[in-house]
């Protein structure tokens, strides 16, 4: 496997789609969408496997999401926004890294893709869970090129 090991990152690959899930805590202060030193230093680590010749042919989406605590702030009115924001701001840093823009997307889920259920049957928070929700998801998808 080309991507570095690091407890915070695990890839799945497959035939056209290798994704990279991202624990948003590393990276995101809690409400946040600016990326910490840690989250700028696992992407620079990213790097050279998203630019290596196994990849040129992959369009890059980042996807954003969160848990189901509602947000609301004037920066970030919703979890729409939140999440669309941190996918931007590794987006944004994919490009200072030498990304080409071209390439990449960035995509919000706020809390509609939850990995874990957000709360139990009472309604009641899962903290576990909700930190599991809160990801970033680097898709790695091949371009098949039209004949």
């Amino acid at each position: 496997d080309r991507f570095p090991q690091n407890k915070d990152v695990e890839v799945q690959k497959g035939d056209r789609i290798t994704t990279i899930e991202m624990n948003s805590a590393p990276f995101f202060s809690v409400g946040a969408a600016s990326l910490s030193e840690d989250g700028i230093k696992v992407l620079s680590e990213l790097k050279p496997s998203l630019m290596s010749d196994e990849y040129k042919d992959y369009m890059i989406s980042v996807e954003g999401y969160t848990d189901d605590s509602p947000i609301k702030t004037a920066q970030f009115p919703s979890n729409w926004e939140l999440s669309s924001a941190r996918a931007a701001s590794v987006v944004r840093s994919l490009i200072d890294l030498g990304v080409p823009a071209e390439r990449l997307r960035a995509v919000g889920f706020a809390d509609t893709n939850p990995k874990a259920p957000n709360r139990d049957a009472n309604g009641k928070a899962i903290p576990d869970n909700q930190a599991q929700n809160r990801r970033v998801i680097i898709r790695l998808e091949k371009i098949v090129k039209q004949k």
